[in-house]
């Protein structure tokens, strides 16, 4: 792996998802179980033409920036369904038909009114899995009505409440694959009320773009955009978002930008603080630091103030001072979760970096600060393992895959990871 050329630059003639048998939604864990496969299917030797495909697609998805010019122009599939009560699906499938055997076996003559609180709890977890089958063979009446029927008794259920709009979502999207564009539009404009996602803003703008309406097409760019700003204001590390709101401005020639030319016009008489949370949500880190530091005095124990002012710091290669403001307000704060959860993504922000240019040592270096913080983070320990793969140090990484295997047995990644470190490093 390590010593295969790079092949970003080559061409594909298919979408790298399809490539991959992957969809938009996939984690960075599923592309690269994904990969993996495919890799050992088509080995460069034997399979060299399918090989370059596979490598090339997984070189665009695994990289923020081109996963995000890749993403740009193609509509996002619906959110995937929640089964907190059925755990082994969806590898194990459900049956419509025993799943109505159970609910007939508990209802008898009766109607859930009439049942004991203890025997509706258990035919409520039923109908939760006839209303993920229903919604998953695209049988959307019937599962609208389970879906009804569940929250009538336990009303406000985030799992319910999640797979309804998941369902909806995935209503409009076979229908604008179709091409039916109209009808999506219908589907997803009210839910689009309740979402506020901007993924779904996105497939708004594309629809209307179909429907060759412009001004609505500008309207739901735009905010989408505002959508994917506001994920910035909470994970401002995020290098997707950061490359999805500049693939959306440069497709757009710029177009969504707004009237004012810098935050600062939009904040005028307002507070350094304020000034300095605008300039991080477009981007301006230089302004976003400055502003920040004109309020110091007063914000020196603000602990929300320190840490976006660690990634002002951070975004502006400023690594010690980055470091030195999250850990003020890890002791202001007495040692809170949410502090150490900046401490840990800053690791991994700079480990990334580094070990995008090859500096692995000190990439490890970071990545190890990051697990002092939290020891069971699976993905921190998948990036000290893949690092040591890099560096073909075989031995140390299948140490990592196995750590992350005591942690997670069914780790996909892991497992494979641990397969080509022992063949690699030819090792038992």
């Amino acid at each position: 792996m390590a010593d295969t050329e790079t092949t970003t630059d080559i061409a594909l003639t298919r979408s790298p998802y399809r490539v991959l048998g992957v969809d938009r939604r996939a984690t960075e864990d599923e592309i690269k179980a994904a990969y993996f496969a495919l890799v050992k299917k088509y080995s460069p030797e034997y399979h060299p033409d399918e090989f370059i495909e596979v490598r090339t697609a997984y070189d665009i998805l695994k990289d923020p920036a081109s996963r995000a010019r890749e993403n740009i122009s193609i509509l996002a599939p619906s959110p995937r369904l929640r089964y907190s009560d059925y755990p082994d699906y969806p590898e194990q499938p459900l049956s419509h038909f025993k799943l109505n055997q159970q609910l007939s076996a508990i209802l008898g003559e009766r109607n859930l009114d009439q049942l004991p609180d203890e025997e509706r709890a258990k035919a409520i977890i039923i109908l939760r899995g006839r209303s993920l089958y229903l919604a998953d063979h695209g049988r959307w009446e019937e599962a609208e009505e389970d879906f009804k029927t569940i929250l009538r008794y336990k009303s406000g259920d985030s799992e319910t409440v999640h797979n309804r709009r998941a369902m909806r979502w995935k209503q409009g999207y076979d229908l604008a694959f179709a091409g039916r564009w109209e009808e999506a539009v219908e589907i997803w404009l009210p839910l689009a009320e309740e979402m506020r996602d901007g993924d779904l803003f996105q497939n708004l703008a594309i629809a209307y773009g179909k429907m060759e309406d412009g001004e609505n097409q500008d309207k739901w760019w735009k905010k989408a955009l505002e959508a994917w700003h506001g994920v910035l204001r909470q994970y401002p590390d995020d290098e997707y978002y950061k490359a999805l709101i500049l693939a959306a401005h440069k497709q757009s020639g710029g177009r969504f930008l707004g009237g004012a030319t810098s935050a600062s016009e939009d904040f005028v008489g307002g507070s350094g603080k304020d000034l300095g949370y605008a300039c991080m949500q477009r981007g301006n880190w230089a302004q976003a630091v400055r502003a920040f530091e004109s309020c110091f005095d007063e914000c020196r124990d603000d602990v929300d103030f320190l840490c976006q002012l660690g990634w002002a710091y951070l975004n502006t290669s400023r690594i010690n001072e980055a470091f030195h403001m999250w850990n003020r307000a890890l002791k202001v704060s007495g040692g809170k979760e949410q502090v150490k959860d900046h401490i840990i993504r800053g690791n991994i922000t700079i480990g990334k970096r580094l070990r995008g240019q090859n500096i692995h040592q000190q990439a490890l270096a970071h990545f190890k600060n990051a697990l002092r913080f939290d020891p069971a983070n699976l993905d921190v320990r998948g990036l000290i393992a893949e690092t040591y793969f890099e560096m073909r140090k075989f031995p140390a990484a299948l140490k990592e895959y196995e750590k992350i295997l005591e942690l997670d047995p069914r780790n996909k990644v892991a497992k494979q990871g641990l397969r080509e470190a022992k063949r690699l490093g030819n090792l038992r």
